[in-house]
């Protein structure tokens, strides 16, 4: 008889109950993370409740990160984008940046462009503000011109990983070549780069040709921009705002390894995109 009960109770508590049940999760951020590498977890998040692995999932950076500013409010995400909650709030689990059953780099290596850009238009809202400055930008220097997007990232990675880092002339030689192609009286040149050196040699190469965003704070050392704390908003800001430009560009020029520029493929699947290595 006890054989018999300690069988049943086996069995029972094998049943399916609220271990069994889909999660609710709540996404904080990873402390020292760039901007876009937080959008990297995030959109493996949403990746995971599209594909029906969780209950409800929300945002809430709280006072966690990189640009968290007390003056702009709590949870640092809806400073630029709308909030996100989707789902029932049961069985909450709460995660800091990467999302359960996501595979490592789930949206650098394993997430189309076209797929990107499917689950970001239909879960990410960017704030009016921004997305209003950003149109006015374009009418101002992007009307009725093809426009050449150019994103340079530079600062810490000359330190940690010199060895990805691309030569401004590289990219020069790039531009030129694109110029060569393009059959069309108006070109302009949009430059995005965390660099102030790497703008002005832009601008000595192609003259006015060059426009950027003059708002955008640039590094003349080898501080990456997301790590000076002087104006957190201002710095998630920027960095959202060259993301939205350079999205707006007919092709885009773009070094290895940032995740800003991969987010403008996301957001523009016509643009046309090269991207340089060493």
């Amino acid at each position: 008889m006890r054989v018999i009960c300690f069988i049943l109770f086996f069995l029972l508590s094998s049943v399916p109950g609220e271990a069994a049940h889909k999660e609710f999760i709540v996404m904080s951020c990873r402390w020292e993370s760039g901007m876009f590498s937080v959008f990297n977890d995030m959109l493996g998040l949403i990746k995971c409740y599209d594909q029906g692995k969780y209950e409800g999932i929300e945002i809430d950076f709280g006072q966690i990160g990189l640009y968290y500013d007390p003056s702009h409010g709590p949870n640092w995400w809806s400073y630029y984008c709308k909030p996100i909650c989707y789902g029932k709030k049961k069985h909450v689990r709460y995660v800091i940046g990467d999302a359960p059953h996501t595979r490592p780099s789930e949206i650098e290596k394993h997430t189309s462009r076209r797929e990107a850009y499917r689950l970001i238009k239909k879960y990410i809202t960017f704030r009016p503000n921004i997305v209003k400055k950003i149109d006015a930008f374009t009418n101002d220097h992007f009307k009725n011109k093809f426009v050449i997007g150019v994103h340079y990232r530079g600062t810490d990675m000359r330190k940690e990983v010199p060895a990805r880092v691309v030569s401004y002339e590289k990219v020069a030689e790039a531009v030129k070549h694109q110029l060569n192609k393009i059959k069309h009286d108006n070109v302009c040149i949009f430059v995005a780069a965390d660099e102030a050196a790497f703008v002005e040699y832009m601008v000595r190469i192609f003259g006015n040709k060059v426009v950027c965003n003059t708002d955008v704070p640039r590094s003349r050392d080898e501080l990456a921009i997301h790590k000076n704390t002087r104006d957190p908003y201002q710095n998630g800001k920027s960095a959202v705002e060259d993301c939205l430009l350079l999205a707006r560009c007919k092709c885009l020029i773009r070094t290895s390894r940032s995740n800003l520029s991969l987010w403008a493929t996301f957001l523009n699947l016509k643009m046309t995109v090269q991207e340089l290595k060493p």
